[in-house]
């Protein structure tokens, strides 16, 4: 399997909505592009260039036939097996990432009414805390704390993962990245070739910064890396028809940091990961555990016509305790992580 990374810009306004259904005097708020959202674009790009047979495809996964094996029936079985890592929220410099946008981790804070940042790290012990319980998130100084919402450049990654505060200048805001666009349309009668009375919706479009684009990193068999073009290709990505043009690019090095002393090591969210149960966090056996609020997440389903059921997910931005010498738990199932969910960096964190 080789690593390659991927340079994503908008052509336009893209699109990006849940499994709600979509009708008359609604308006359908587009969100950031999650994991499946990527992995399915890539996937259904491919296949178009392998000449899928997808009404055979679409009536194999509709019997209940995996995924891999409906592709193998057709001998094309490399492309079940890419994975996909992504997309972050980037900026690029002589066709290489210049910087990554990344959830800001639920430790960080802001002082109250000012720009100065505070990290808040495990405390062992507290009067009244029952030891059976996660270690409560601690700051020594007595001054009034705010959340804090945005996006960590990789340098300040960096620092954090070290066990250390970053500065509030590696910190930008959605508003330094991306906006959000109000459109307003009708609905059309495929037959009459006309408007369709009454029908009238509103969407709100995400619009990239100037110099603002995605990227993404995929793991391949070299079969199907020799599939990909030479040069930058378009496809679609996400709702409303919209396009991307797509380039590989040289593939990110990570910041991590490794545990010293009695330092506790940290794993830290840079994608959302699915949950089975909102519950299922118990069972990674944290020593603590700064999180984002659960949400909920759908989809489209293509192969059944329909939305996806609802599952639980993780935010990327939460950041997970563990004591030096334990296993870290891979935070999504085998098949989750293949569709991106659930990518982390290592760090450490002091405690007290």
């Amino acid at each position: 399997m080789k690593r390659i990374g991927l340079r994503i810009e908008a052509l336009d306004t893209l699109f990006f909505r849940d499994g709600r259904p979509f009708v008359a005097s609604s308006r359908a708020e587009s969100g950031l592009p999650t994991p499946q959202t990527l992995t399915g674009a890539l996937r259904s790009w491919l296949l178009k260039r392998a000449d899928c047979d997808f009404d055979l495809l679409r009536q194999d996964l509709k019997n209940g036939m995996p995924f891999a094996e409906a592709l193998a029936e057709q001998e094309l079985e490399t492309i079940a097996q890419l994975r996909v890592q992504g997309p972050w929220l980037a900026s690029f410099q002589n066709d290489e990432v210049n910087n990554l946008f990344l959830a800001v981790p639920a430790a960080l804070k802001r002082v109250k009414k000012k720009q100065a940042i505070e990290r808040l790290i495990p405390r062992k012990s507290l009067p009244g805390w029952s030891a059976s319980e996660y270690w409560p998130l601690w700051l020594s100084k007595r001054v009034e704390l705010e959340g804090l919402s945005g996006y960590l450049n990789l340098r300040g990654m960096q620092t954090f993962l070290q066990g250390q505060t970053p500065d509030s200048e590696d910190i930008c805001t959605a508003e330094d990245l991306y906006t959000f666009e109000a459109r307003t349309g009708i609905g059309m009668d495929t037959e009459r070739k006309s408007n369709e009375e009454g029908l009238i919706y509103a969407v709100n479009l995400l619009r990239l910064k100037t110099g603002i684009g995605f990227y993404a990193e995929l793991s391949l068999p070299t079969a199907l890396e020799s599939t990909l073009p030479k040069t930058d290709w378009v496809m679609p990505l996400g709702g409303e028809g919209r396009r991307v043009i797509v380039s590989i690019t040289k593939p990110v090095t990570w910041p991590k940091a490794e545990p010293k002393g009695n330092q506790l090591q940290t794993q830290v969210l840079i994608s959302p990961t699915l949950l089975e149960t909102p519950q299922q966090v118990k069972s990674w056996q944290a020593r603590s555990a700064a999180m984002h609020p659960i949400q909920g997440v759908s989809g489209w389903d293509l192969a059944l016509g329909g939305p996806k059921p609802l599952r639980w997910m993780l935010p990327a931005g939460s950041v997970l305790y563990f004591e030096s010498h334990a296993s870290l738990p891979e935070l999504s199932s085998e098949d989750a992580s293949d569709l991106g969910w659930g990518t982390y960096l290592k760090g450490v964190s002091d405690y007290v």
